[in-house]
């Protein structure tokens, strides 16, 4: 403190400002060294975050490898290869493969739907009209044969009769030609040849004395008369003589008859075809699955606007089983094999099977081969539980069905 009192020491010489200065800087170079000392005291810290990070990374790395089934390249080694020769007898027996099942037992089990084996569409052949008969009702069985409806066959009758017609007039004309000229005509012809034939002898004598008198006082015009009459009577009887060559049959007008006849003959046979498919039969055993006309409907199986088919028939005896099975199982499946089946509408009833074709082509969105799986149906069966549509399980069995 100062003597004076008037305000402290702050050691400071008579020069206040430069004392003052000097204070200053002793103050600054304190706290440079003070931040050199923190500044060594934390240079520890990046080298930790270097390892940390070095460390991550190698950790990300083994998980990328483990993860990828620890493919890595190999290093190359100088190590030669040992191959043993293919022709040297392996000193192990090999051990056979064990089957997937045991003969009889399960190896696949699908489900489809079953539909019968040939399915037909009832329609009539090249004809259509009304229908005014119609027999047919879903469900019902009709043997082959069987009238399952009948179209009006007016038209149909008026061109076989007409047909016929034809075809008799060309038989008649063949027959004819064939046969040659009758018995009386070539009488007839004979007689008009050996009148002639007089006529030239007594045209001749004549000629003949009117030539030897010519030089005498015969009038020139008898003499030209008697010579026409002559050389008309031979040109007649040349006539004649063609005339009965032209009533003997020509080949070539015989071999035409005989087409006609022939073309007839075909077109009373399409007629009377067509006259019959008026009357749709049954082509087969079978029932009636769906109708699709009734009575008095126009059918037509060609032009649009009336009905093309009057139903839909199946023999119900001869089902099969629609499967798609999907391609990592077809192996399992081979033609023959025998199956077990059961319908989900009848579980407790069981019947036997066997696969019958593979079909050639996948279906590809779908990733499946469809199978056809033959059912055996009793007889006393047949038609009775099994329907179409129906769904039901293909059990398929290790072992192949006996024929």
């Amino acid at each position: 403190m100062s003597d004076n009192g008037s305000r402290p020491d702050f050691g400071l010489g008579s020069n206040g400002d430069i004392a003052l200065s000097e204070r200053v800087q002793a103050l600054r170079l304190d706290n440079r060294t003070s931040a050199k000392k923190e500044t060594s005291g934390n240079s520890w810290l990046p080298w930790v975050l270097c390892a940390l990070l070095a460390g991550s990374w190698a950790t990300i790395g083994v998980r990328s490898y483990r993860g990828n089934g620890g493919l890595a390249t190999a290093p190359t080694t100088n190590t030669p290869i040992v191959q043993t020769p293919t022709n040297t007898p392996s000193t192990t027996p090999e051990t056979p493969t064990a089957p997937t099942a045991a003969p009889g037992e399960s190896v696949l089990v699908s489900k489809g739907s079953i539909i019968p084996a040939h399915l037909i569409l009832i329609s009539p052949v090249e004809v259509f009209g009304r229908i005014i008969k119609l027999n047919i009702e879903e469900g019902k069985h009709f043997e082959k044969g069987e009238i399952l409806a009948v179209i009006d066959a007016t038209s149909y009758r008026a061109d076989y009769d007409e047909s016929v017609a034809a075809f008799d007039a060309s038989q008649a004309r063949y027959t004819e030609l064939r046969n040659g000229a009758r018995k009386d005509e070539l009488e007839q012809m004979d007689a008009e040849m050996d009148e002639v034939r007089a006529l030239i002898k007594q045209y001749a004598l004549e000629y003949q004395r009117n030539k030897d008198l010519s030089g005498g006082a015969l009038a020139r015009r008898d003499f030209e008369l008697a010579e026409s009459n002559f050389l008309a009577g031979q040109a007649k009887l040349r006539k004649l003589d063609s005339m009965k060559k032209l009533l003997q049959p020509r080949p070539e007008r015989v071999l035409q008859a005989q087409a006609e006849m022939r073309g007839a003959e075909a077109r009373v046979a399409r007629a009377k075809f067509r006259l019959d498919n008026c009357e749709i039969r049954a082509p087969v055993s079978g029932t009636i699955l769906t109708k699709k006309a009734e009575i008095g409907n126009l059918i037509n199986p060609v032009v649009g606007g009336s009905s093309v088919s009057l139903c839909e028939m199946a023999d119900l005896s001869d089902m099969e089983m629609d499967l798609d099975i999907q391609e990592r199982d077809i192996s399992k499946v081979f033609v023959g094999q025998l199956c077990d089946i059961r319908a989900d509408a009848y579980p407790n009833r069981k019947y036997a099977g066997r696969v019958d074709r593979v079909m050639p082509t996948a279906k590809r969105a779908g990733g499946v081969l469809p199978t056809r799986v033959k059912i055996i149906i009793p007889k006393a069966e047949q038609g009775k539980y099994l329907k179409p549509e129906m769904g039901a399980t293909v059990t398929f069995l290790n072992q192949k069905a006996d024929k």
